[in-house]
């Protein structure tokens, strides 16, 4: 669960340190941020959710695979088991 919400907290962190605390007349504390600043984060944001997508399809991909060929292989060895047996049938 936490890497999944790593990249929002890296966001979160990186934009209150680039933050300015300001007075507001009506709501009490606030943040400013400059726009550049502010573009970074997101840019940062962006490719952060993109690199973990990256990882996470990869990642299932592999897993994916690994269970075709397993089930694959046990679906063979069933099939071998049965003409074994159809066979000890043929022979009695």
């Amino acid at each position: 669960m936490v890497s999944k919400f790593g990249e929002v907290q890296r966001f979160i962190t990186k934009l209150q340190n680039r933050g300015t605390e300001v007075e507001t007349l009506t709501s009490g504390p606030g943040m400013v941020f400059t726009i550049k600043d502010f573009n970074e984060c997101i840019q940062l944001l962006c490719r952060g959710i993109i690199k973990y997508s990256e990882r996470e399809m990869r990642a299932r991909s592999e897993n994916f695979a690994k269970k075709e060929a397993h089930y694959i292989n046990m679906l063979y060895i069933k099939d071998r088991k049965i003409e074994n047996l159809e066979s000890r049938i043929a022979n009695t």
